[in-house]
Formats: C-alpha cells, sequence, structure tokens
C-alpha cells in the first residue's frame, strides 16, 4: 500500500512506497521526509473518552424535589430513573421546568415516573462521538446514556462534548 510522506522543511505531500530522494519543492534529502498519519478528531473518538462517567439514578417513586436536589448537590442536568437494576427514564431540568413549575405543581408530590422522558436512547462506548451527535441531532436530545455489555456506564452530553473540544482547540493554539 502507498503511505503517505511529508516533507518536514516545506510540508510537500507525496503517496509513494517510500519517501522520494529529495523534496522537489525545497530539495531537502529524503531523511527530512516523515511517515503522514491521518490525524483524528474528537469527533472521530469513541464517546467513552468524552463521557461523564458519574451517573446518578433515582428510583422511579423519588419525587421532583428529590431530583432537583440531587442535581443541586451534584452539580449535574439530569438524572437517571431506575427500577430495580434497569434504567427506565431520564429527568432533566427542562423536564422540570415544563412538566412541574410550568404547571404549578408541588415538587414534594409529583413522582419521577410521571414526568420522566422515556425510553432512554443509549450508545456503546464505543461509537463514535460524530455518530452520537447525528443521534441526538435526529432525536432532539442534548444527552445519551453510555454503555458497555448493556451495563450503563456514564453520560454524553453536547455541552460536554463542546466543552472538551474547546480545551482541544485551546491546547492546539499554544503549540502553533
Amino acid at each position: 500500500d502507498l503511505v503517505k510522506w511529508e516533507c518536514f522543511n516545506c510540508g510537500y505531500l507525496v503517496e509513494a512506497l517510500e519517501p522520494p530522494l529529495s523534496c522537489p519543492t525545497c530539495g531537502a534529502l529524503r531523511k527530512a521526509f516523515t511517515e503522514r498519519r491521518e490525524i483524528l478528531t474528537p469527533l472521530d473518538e469513541p464517546v467513552k473518552e468524552y463521557m461523564i462517567k458519574e451517573i446518578y439514578i433515582l428510583d422511579k417513586k423519588d419525587t421532583a424535589l428529590r431530583a432537583v436536589r440531587t442535581m443541586r448537590e451534584k452539580g449535574v442536568s439530569s438524572v437517571f430513573v431506575g427500577e430495580k437494576d434497569k434504567i427506565i427514564g431520564i429527568i432533566t431540568e427542562k423536564d422540570l421546568i415544563n412538566k412541574v413549575l410550568a404547571k404549578d405543581l408541588r415538587a414534594s408530590e409529583v413522582k419521577l415516573e410521571d414526568i420522566m422522558s422515556s425510553p432512554v436512547v443509549s450508545v456503546e462506548s464505543k461509537v463514535l462521538v460524530r455518530e452520537a451527535l447525528q443521534i441526538m441531532a435526529k432525536n432532539n436530545f442534548r444527552r445519551l446514556l453510555v454503555v458497555e455489555n448493556n451495563k450503563p456506564i456514564g453520560l454524553i452530553t453536547e455541552r460536554f462534548i463542546v466543552g472538551e473540544r474547546e480545551k482541544e482547540a485551546k491546547r492546539t493554539q499554544r503549540f502553533i
């Protein structure tokens, strides 16, 4: 197979089995060439690399008030709803606003099973960030449960992906 070779001096690229004896652009010798590997962007990495590892699961019989307090104490914008060993729903800040506050309901009396979004959409940990974002866009979601062997291991969110990409861009800018 052909390999991409890049001249370290001028950036000239060539596809060949071996690097050329010299660069046709700057005249650098063969030793100035390095094999160019495709650089992956964060979008081409598995979601496992960008997920939030701590998720919080409340019982379906818990109240909206407990969800609010958990979110505030843990500094998160969503909690999952469980039944036995299975995640059956998700509660987000938006759910609490639209399904409790906007209807002037008492948060201490509203059960999570009555306001949760269900079913929960999940992705395997090896799915690429690009694919996860497509699933979010298609379903108008901002977050997805990340699973390995059908067991929850984390959460991937649009906000977290964007934040990580911004950090990566800042690190890259320091080296340019």
